[in-house]
């Protein structure tokens, strides 16, 4: 999904209302940031936000962070060092890993989830 980059060829492109702009600044939760055009979805869920390749920077073993974007409040969560701990998490847990990483007070008054 996503357009993709020079790495990641795009599955299908999907345009996503309030998506970032290319170079709009996305802050993390935890702190840092990056560019809109770094993001690459690859999960939408529900509630309208997607779990994104985050591809600057990659790793040091050069596989791509993975983050969940709050795409209204344009601010990135849960960042994951690669897809395989994404995934694990998924397995692990049985639910939603944005669920699995935050406690209500952020799920709920923050993200706005419900």
């Amino acid at each position: 999904m996503g357009e993709g980059n020079a790495q990641i060829a795009a599955i299908q492109k999907i345009i996503l209302p309030g998506w970032p702009e290319a170079q709009e600044r996305i802050p993390f939760r935890e702190g840092c940031e990056t560019s809109g055009h770094n993001l690459i979805p690859f999960s939408l869920d529900h509630n309208g936000n997607a779990w994104c390749f985050v591809t600057d920077p990659t790793g040091a073993d050069g596989k791509y962070p993975v983050a969940y974007l709050d795409i209204p409040g344009k601010k990135l969560y849960g960042k994951q060092p690669s897809f395989s701990d994404w995934l694990r998490l998924l397995i692990e847990k049985q639910d939603e890993v944005i669920s699995a990483l935050y406690p209500d007070d952020v799920l709920y008054d923050e993200l706005c989830l419900g």
